[in-house]
């Protein structure tokens, strides 16, 4: 049996009414809340550990970097001849 369009609109009417109540209900707002605190805080946690790996990574590629610059002033140093009191 199909619905009268007087029907159709007395169920709209109902239905916003119901969400009406809904969305204006505290424990309805909380429950939103701490849904949406919870996926945020998830979220942070994830993109923080992803953060934190790369930073110690590029940390330790950065200390191999300075000690291989080390190295390397080091050898140029080594061949090196120093002369003192020749005039230019």
């Amino acid at each position: 049996m199909p619905l009268t369009r007087e029907q159709i609109a007395d169920f709209k009417v109902l239905f916003q009414e119901c969400l009406a109540d809904i969305v204006q209900n505290d424990v309805f707002i909380q429950k939103v809340a701490a849904a949406i605190a919870k996926t945020f805080d998830q979220k942070i946690d994830v993109a923080l550990k992803t953060y934190s790996a790369k930073w110690e990574m590029l940390e330790k590629e950065n200390r191999m970097l300075v000690n291989k610059l080390d190295q390397l002033e080091q050898y140029t140093r080594r061949n090196s001849l120093r002369t003192f009191g020749v005039a230019g």
